[in-house]
């Protein structure tokens, strides 16, 4: 009776992991062709012209790079260090009506003003966060950049490996959730942040 109890369980557990993993894959497909057809309607609407725009403005006055975030917190009663990586568009420009056109052109973003201490004059920034708000974005203007277009395109292969879950599928994941190829992406995205910092 114990045996027979237990291979119930088992199947019944077996089952629901089995719904699980099938349901996520419907998700996932869904989202996809969400995103294809977000994407699709961002290029039918806005000019290619204006596209190549926003590239060289994010080229000259732009940065894509991720933003690092150490925490602690608890597993399985223990409490470890952890780190969450949020990668993130933006530019800076003295120009507001610059950003004004690209926010209204994206249609997602946010401008904000940013006051300085004299001389500095004040400026506005534009920032696009969140794997698929950036997915789009590098999707539309990565064919367009020179400067920064390694780390758009690494980006953009970090944020659909986080929305599709493609990281599960490649080497091992560590304690904060990621795999050996994402982090590879954060620390060479980050070292072009440095070497454009130098010149």
């Amino acid at each position: 009776m114990t045996k027979q109890l237990t291979t119930m369980m088992y199947n019944k557990w077996e089952y629901n992991r089995n719904y699980r993993r099938e349901q996520r894959r419907i998700r996932k497909n869904e989202l996809r062709v969400r995103l294809l057809q977000v994407i699709a309607e961002l290029r039918s609407r806005i000019l290619l012209e204006v596209v190549a725009y926003i590239a060289g403005v994010i080229d000259g006055e732009g940065c894509i790079t991720f933003q690092i975030d150490h925490r602690r917190r608890l597993l399985h009663g223990r409490e470890i260090n952890t780190v969450t990586f949020r990668p993130y568009v933006s530019i800076g420009t003295t120009n507001e009506a610059c950003l004004r056109f690209i926010h209204g052109a994206i249609g997602f973003g946010s401008v904000r003003f940013k006051k300085h201490e004299p001389p500095l004059r004040n400026s506005w920034e534009y920032v696009v966060t969140g794997h698929r708000n950036i997915s789009i974005l590098l999707a539309l203007v990565n064919p367009y950049l020179i400067v920064k277009r390694k780390q758009g395109e690494l980006t953009y292969e970090f944020c659909m490996s986080r929305m599709f879950e493609e990281h599960l599928r490649f080497g091992v994941i560590d304690k904060s959730g990621y795999s050996k190829r994402e982090r590879e992406i954060v620390s060479q995205v980050k070292n072009f942040q440095i070497k454009s910092q130098r010149k």
